[in-house]
């Protein structure tokens, strides 16, 4: 989540017999000028833009961690959003 970050994915397929493994990839990149630019038009300051648009798509991928975590995640993350 800064200038620094790196994120290599290996896709993974393995065939044994009749059974099939495959291992899911990730696509990253940077923030969409335009979404901040929307935010921007709208009064928002472009820090405050940037941690509403990264929050929006942790948050989809909060709500599949176990309820019992979830808040300890949360406050990691918004804490992480914080220093941005």
């Amino acid at each position: 989540m800064n200038k620094g970050c790196k994120a290599e994915t290996i896709p993974e397929l393995e065939i044994l017999n009749e059974d099939v493994i495959c291992s899911h990839g990730a696509t990253l990149g940077p923030i969409d000028p335009e979404m901040v630019f929307f935010l921007k038009c709208r009064g928002i300051n472009e820090k405050d833009a940037v941690r509403m648009i990264v929050g929006g798509f942790v948050n989809t991928t909060l709500q599949q961690v176990p309820e019992d975590m979830r808040e300890k995640v949360f406050e990691f993350v918004t804490h992480r959003l914080e220093s941005i």
